[in-house]
């Protein structure tokens, strides 16, 4: 298992909308994962928040965050 602290800054947009800022945090590792390195770990984890992003501004029909 992996303990991760995310972070989430809502701001306004200047033409509208948010603009949401994120960080994460890989806090804890235990089990098996302690043997994969922690760059690894955390470069995994970014792909997969983006791809969450990148959906969810789909969704909404919003920029598709860089």
């Amino acid at each position: 298992t992996s303990t991760v602290l995310t972070r989430l800054k809502f701001e306004q947009s200047e033409g509208g909308g948010t603009v949401i800022h994120w960080t994460g945090i890989i806090e804890q590792v235990t089990g098996l994962l302690k043997a994969v390195p922690k760059g690894l770990m955390q470069g995994a984890a970014e792909k997969v928040i983006e791809d969450v992003w990148a959906a969810v501004a789909a969704k909404l029909g919003g920029p598709t965050p860089s």
